[in-house]
């Protein structure tokens, strides 16, 4: 997902973490291991709101 996004200038890396960790919920979705946005992003320290605009932005341009 990170390197789909990296090819396709999809984002601007403010806060690394957080795209990771919107990455990382993408995959668990994707691979039916379902994960809610809020055990994600205080797993990864980051907030719920910056994970789910984050997820928004990477699915938006990554068609997924």
């Amino acid at each position: 997902i990170i390197k789909k996004a990296k090819k396709k200038n999809s984002f601007e890396v403010k806060n690394p973490v957080v795209t990771v960790a919107a990455a990382l919920y993408m995959a668990a979705t994707e691979a039916g291991e379902w994960r809610s946005q809020v055990e994600v992003a205080q797993t990864a320290k980051v907030s719920k709101s910056a994970l789910f605009r984050r997820y928004k932005e990477l699915t938006k341009n990554l068609k997924l």
